[in-house]
């Protein structure tokens, strides 16, 4: 497996604007639901900051509870997200924990 860094695929900052448009979510909004402030949210959309292992995990939460994740692809399309924090993210290293994910899934599938 190449580095991340040398792995295809949009860039953070192209998902997290997909993401927040699919959540029907403004910054300030998104910023509430994750913890941030709205700055942070402007900075990670034009590329000059990126979310922390806190805000990435809280970022993929909102996504699944608000369904912003595409129906049946959104291991896969949570996973891409964590992809391109670790390879646009200068400091950004932890790799994508499937435990975790599978429990938040699960949990925002419950009514």
């Amino acid at each position: 497996m190449p580095p991340p860094e040398e792995m295809p695929g949009e860039s953070l900052r192209g998902l997290i604007l997909r993401l927040r448009g699919r959540m029907g979510l403004t910054q300030r909004e998104l910023a509430t639901r994750i913890g941030v402030h709205a700055r942070s949210i402007q900075g990670w959309e034009v590329g000059i900051n990126f979310p922390g292992l806190a805000s990435l995990k809280a970022l993929i939460a909102v996504g699944l509870q608000t369904g912003g994740f595409t129906a049946g692809r959104e291991a896969e399309e949570s996973r891409a997200l964590w992809t391109a924090a670790v390879r646009d993210a200068p400091r950004f290293r932890v790799p994508f924990d499937d435990v975790w994910f599978r429990q938040i899934a699960s949990d925002a599938h419950e009514p």
